[in-house]
């Protein structure tokens, strides 16, 4: 029991001796006991008497509250003294990190199984892909897009100045020039192309320069 404890159990003990005799001095006298009854003439009679009891009773409390509290600091110093200094608790361990893959060697596909455009429903998802990138205003967007589909294995073709390919490029309209050199070259990209595995998933749509006649 802590020494504020103490107090209040000496406390509440003061107050009942307190109103014990506040109900001695009350009652009449003949209520009392022989050993209580003192004529006027001793000690002042009961007011003398009550006082003395209440403080004989403080000091009885006062003195018992001084040996409570000694009592409760002898019990606290074996633990001081063997709690020894704080010191401060180990670091946890840092998480582990994921070690890099093996590179898997020249030739080797290192995209999941199923992200191949040979399979309709992630052919349908890549070109839905690639229809939203063309749409999206914004150029960080598209890029980010643009690395995802890098990512599946998808490449972005955008011919401008090679040669005209039919297989690989849709002419949309033609331009014409006076430099021999630029003829069945590509004159702009109008809408970039998308292939897969040498597979064209849709074809460059190029405007393509036409010697002049």
């Amino acid at each position: 029991m802590t020494a504020r404890r103490w107090g209040i159990v000496f406390a509440a003990v003061l107050v009942l001796v307190a109103a014990a005799t506040a109900a001695w001095m009350a009652a009449p006298p003949e209520w009392s006991p022989a050993w209580l009854t003192f004529p006027s003439s001793t000690w002042g009679g009961r007011p003398a008497v009550a006082a003395l009891v209440v403080l004989v009773a403080a000091a009885v409390m006062v003195a018992a509250m001084s040996v409570a509290r000694r009592w409760t600091r002898a019990g606290r110093r074996p633990a001081e003294r063997t709690a020894g200094p704080l010191t401060p608790a180990a670091a946890p361990d840092p998480p582990s990190r994921p070690t890099s893959a093996p590179v898997a060697p020249d030739g080797v596909d290192q995209r999941p199984p199923g992200l191949r455009a040979e399979d309709p429903d992630i052919r349908r998802l890549i070109e839905s892909v690639i229809g939203v990138r063309d749409l999206v205003p914004s150029q960080a967007l598209a890029e980010r897009l643009g690395a995802g589909l890098a990512a599946v294995g998808v490449q972005t073709d955008h011919p401008l100045g090679r040669p005209f390919d039919p297989a690989r490029h849709q002419a949309v309209e033609t331009v014409v020039t006076d430099d021999p050199r630029l003829a069945d070259t590509i004159a702009a990209v109008e809408r970039v192309g998308y292939s897969q595995d040498g597979r064209e998933l849709r074809p460059a749509e190029v405007v393509v320069y036409r010697a002049a006649r």
